[in-house]
């Protein structure tokens, strides 16, 4: 079996230091007390340049350690083409690096990042965003400083239920920038529908967001037109306006979309549709909106809705930005989604079931807000609850809580359609036999759509009980987010204790996500004006000698720029330097324009500024310029025991010393995996231990979440991300792969900081979290840094032994006889398997010398073995099993933590099979390896 050396580790480490290249900021407070390592003299942030080439010039501080240096252009290494200007010995360095588009650089927005080191725990990180044109053949930095795009802007569909005919523009795109500009698309709308065309397609420019061509499409253009487009543009393709996609001929693919031909008419294919897609992009990238046969009402009409943010290529990717914070409290039987409470009626009977079903894709409920009871002791109820479970499709979601002892289900999952239907939506078989007393309940958020995996290591199905052995309580915290199908999922789901006075928070993606809005104190002319002459006398008091580039009347421009912590001692409201001019009137030293306001919008808008500078003071060093205090990006990403490095190498021992792992197998893996296995599984030891933390939990995990999804999986570095923001690779890969991966992370953060602080939304809710429920300090830090480790280790460690072992488990069949094992015929039918292929299964009620298993309530139901022998064919009953030492599962399933064991829950363990797919298309592209039960 091929190994990693273990030297692979130490190897990470040195490439991950050239890899975490991201935004300008130190790790140190940006203050007189230490100087950055490294300065951009050229080009400057928000310059507008042309010519045929780009002289980029840096000083090194002698502090630095010089060959630590790293620079990125585009996401292309150019560290090589600087080179010293002049000596150095002893003083600040000038290196230059002449650049042209061989090197990276691009017609329109690029995007410049650097990285040094220094002794000790100082390193300076830098980014500058400029534009450039191919024109001047000299060579030279020429050009008029102008105003850049601005960093993120909204996506709005202006027309739902499809692209008209009538002169209208279908869809918008829009910045709350002073100098932002609000497009529409198409700009000159084509009489498409009119003229009997069934589709529009739309392509942009990723990097400029100008629109390329507008073309009216039926049938048998689609699939050339769609294959057309680069990856370097957008395509809005849909359904004009009373037409219905052609369903049967339907192929999304070439744009990240989804193939709909051969799908059987149903009430599941496409009416109306629209898609927002990437050229050449893979399968599950584009974000895809339809109706289907039963949604024809108004809210259900195809649209989408987001945010489009710069990745580290200087291209613009999209995010939806609807998300909803939910809480399920099954002891209390409620359920919460963005402050509404639902609850069933006052009535209920001792022992029973609330469902509360509701539509993924408008969040309608669909059996009114109190839902539905079932009593327990009435099959009449069980029935009509497995019923209307059972109808539920893919496109829908329910709230299910249970509670009190549940008599009558405790039959084999195959004799129980109830059960079995639960178990097919995430519930673990062994929840309702164990719901035993009068104070037993549990709570879950599901769902029929086979791509929610319901298996380890991917398992996404909100779900806890109480009694547990693993601390669940029966409450559940997290958030929903759009899928690829505009369709409301889980996206971050954590165990809960609501009675708290500092309950787990699940607001950070909610936040990060919010639309841009008009800032405030900017709805009149002479409001607008005061502001422009307040920016203009900040610029100017702040940067006495020489000007950043870019505006002269928008300071706001300076927010996403290593500059902006300067601006947080500025008092726009108090400083003599900022009061109102002689006469209401101001003229711009720089541009000439003259600006005429009042003393009262003056006075408005100066503290509105100064609240948005004191907004910055939290929000910046909390995310990323200190070197105290939180400075989540350091912790994160860029020190060098980070904690994405840190989930790996932590895990290299597996790779190095286990023999079972298959270097060849498969790895399905996303940021959200190592979250999930962290929170959804256990309640958080950290926060058991101090309540104060427990808010925090959930702002960290759910930042590993909007990192890992902001273009972190771009496994081909090209600038489009993967489907799902999640990829496949193999174990012998994962290791070198991993550091593209974190250096994305990396530039990822940046959009996290844009989006934080260029909205008034976002920045004050941010603030006013980080001051009130966000305790974050450096022991805190250090406190569930361990947690997400938990996690990492629960996922590789389980990802690594699916890709050698099955599983297998049999449930109350008195007679099963290790050496028969006959659903491993199911195992090796899907033609991948070896005769070699291994499975691990349980067993019941056979004992087993290992108590770590047979523990596992009620009466050591759950046994473990190794298939030990080689399957000769489907079905062999020549095979030998052996029992795994205590200590595999003292690491699985112990409860110390701090030992190094991951308690693992035995009833999602044992119970959950492998993920069934809707259709392959559908296939989440999570490879277990092995062989795995369907």
């Amino acid at each position: 079996m091929q190994m990693i050396s273990g030297a692979c580790s130490r190897r990470l480490a040195a490439l991950l230091a050239l890899a975490s290249v991201g935004y300008a900021a130190s790790t140190t407070t940006p203050s007189a007390q230490r100087a950055p390592l490294l300065t951009v003299t050229s080009p400057q942030a928000g310059a507008q340049l042309n010519g045929q080439s780009l002289l980029a010039e840096i000083q090194i501080q002698p502090e630095a350690i010089r060959n630590t240096l790293a620079a990125v252009l585009n996401g292309k290494d150019i560290t090589g083409q600087f080179a010293v200007k002049a000596p150095c010995r002893g003083a600040v360095c000038t290196e230059t690096a002449l650049l042209t588009q061989a090197d990276g650089l691009i017609k329109g927005q690029n995007v410049l990042r650097l990285r040094i080191k220094g002794w000790g725990a100082n390193t300076t990180r830098a980014r500058v965003v400029f534009a450039w044109t191919p024109g001047n053949p000299t060579g030279v930095n020429d050009g008029d400083i102008t105003e850049l795009p601005q960093p993120n802007y909204n996506f709005t569909t202006l027309t739902p239920g499809g692209y008209r005919s009538t002169g209208e523009p279908w869809f918008q795109i829009s910045s709350n920038g002073l100098h932002g500009v609000t497009r529409n698309y198409p700009a000159q709308p084509p009489m498409c529908g009119g003229r009997g065309y069934t589709y529009t397609l739309v392509q942009i420019d990723r990097n400029n967001l100008n629109e390329v061509a507008t073309t009216c499409l039926n049938t048998p253009d689609v699939d050339a037109a769609l294959k057309a487009v680069p990856s370097t543009q957008f395509a809005v393709f849909g359904t004009n306006s009373t037409y219905n996609a052609d369903w049967q001929n339907l192929n999304t693919l070439p744009i990240g979309g989804t193939d709909f031909r051969g799908n059987a008419p149903s009430a599941e294919v496409p009416y109306g549709y629209m898609v927002l897609g990437i050229g050449k992009a893979p399968y599950g990238v584009a974000m895809e909106s339809y109706n289907t046969g039963y949604e024809v009402n108004e809210a259900s009409l195809t649209q989408i809705l987001g945010v489009l943010t710069r990745n580290g290529h200087s291209l613009f990717d999209y995010h939806p930005f609807d998300y909803i914070t939910y809480s399920i409290d099954g002891p209390n039987k409620r359920a919460t989604f963005d402050g509404q409470t639902f609850t069933p009626p006052p009535t209920l009977p001792a022992t029973g079931f609330w469902v509360f079903p509701f539509t993924r894709y408008t969040f309608a409920p669909m059996a009114g807000t109190q839902g539905i009871v079932y009593d327990a002791t009435k099959a009449s109820d069980l029935t009509a609850m497995n019923t209307l479970l059972s109808n539920l499709t893919w496109r829908q979601m329910a709230v299910v809580i249970g509670w009190g002892k549940q008599p009558g289900l405790s039959l084999p999952q195959n004799l129980n359609p109830l059960v079995t239907t639960l178990a097919s939506m995430g519930v673990p078989y062994t929840t309702i036999q164990q719901m035993t007393s009068d104070q037993a309940a549990m709570a879950a958020l599901v769902t029929p759509d086979p791509t929610v995996s319901i298996a380890l290591p991917n398992r996404r199905v909100p779900f806890s009980m109480t009694p547990s052995e693993n601390g669940q309580t029966g409450q559940l915290v997290g958030s929903l987010g759009r899928d690829k199908y505009y369709l409301y999922r889980s996206m971050y789901t954590a165990q809960a204790d609501l009675s708290s006075a500092s309950p787990i928070d699940a607001s950070f993606l909610k936040t990060i996500w919010l639309p841009n809005s008009t800032w405030p104190m900017m709805d009149s002319t002479s409001r607008v004006n005061a502001y422009k002459y307040l920016s203009n006398r900040i610029l100017h008091v702040v940067w006495p000698d020489k000007l950043p580039a870019g505006p002269t009347d928008d300071i706001r421009y300076i927010y996403t720029s290593s500059a902006a912590n300067l601006l947080t001692k500025v008092h726009p409201d108090a400083d003599p330097a900022f009061t109102y001019p002689v006469g209401g009137t101001y003229t711009n030293p720089d541009t000439g324009e003259s600006y005429a306001f009042t003393e009262s919008d003056l006075s408005g808008v100066a503290r509105q500024l100064r609240a948005e500078f004191g907004a910055l003071a939290q929000v910046l060093p909390f995310l990323g310029t200190s070197s105290t205090g939180a400075n989540l990006l350091g912790r994160m990403i860029e020190n060098d025991n980070a904690w994405m490095p840190a989930w790996v190498t932590g895990n290299t021992i597996i790779l190095n010393q286990s023999p079972w792992v298959n270097q060849s197998g498969p790895i399905g893996f996303s940021f959200d995996d190592l979250v999930y296995q962290s929170s959804a599984l256990t309640p958080n030891q950290a926060a058991m231990g101090n309540p104060l933390f427990a808010p925090i939990e959930g702002m960290l995990g759910e930042l590993v979440i909007a990192v890992g999804s902001t273009g972190a999986m771009d496994v081909n570095n090209n600038g489009v991300p993967t489907a799902g923001y999640a990829v496949n690779t193999t174990i012998k890969d994962f290791v070198f792969n991993y550091v593209t991966w974190v250096g994305n992370a990396d530039r990822a953060y940046d959009q996290i900081i844009d989006l934080a602080v260029s909205d008034w939304n976002r920045l004050q809710m941010l603030s006013l979290a980080i001051k009130s429920k966000w305790f974050l300090d450096d022991y805190s830090v250090l406190d569930h840094s361990p947690t997400l480790q938990l996690g990492a280790n629960r996922f590789f460690y389980t990802t690594f032994m699916r890709t050698y072992y099955s599983h297998d488990a049999y449930w109350f069949t008195s007679t099963t006889d290790p050496l028969k094992v006959g659903s491993m015929k199911e195992e090796c039918s899907f033609g991948s398997c070896t005769p070699q292929c291994r499975g691990v299964y349980t067993d019941s009620p056979s004992p087993n010398s290992s108590t770590a298993f047979s523990s596992f309530p009620p009466n050591g139901k759950y046994d473990l073995f190794q298939i030990a022998t080689p399957i000769k064919d489907n079905e062999s009953k020549l095979m030998t099993v052996q029992t795994p030492g205590a200590d595999l599962g003292l690491m699985l399933f112990g409860t110390e933590q701090a030992n190094g064991q991951f308690a693992m829950p035995k009833d999602v363990w044992f119970t959950m099979g492998a993920l069934p797919v809707r259709s392959g298309a559908d296939s989440p592209q999570y490879g277990y390896g092995g062989c795995v039960l369907p």
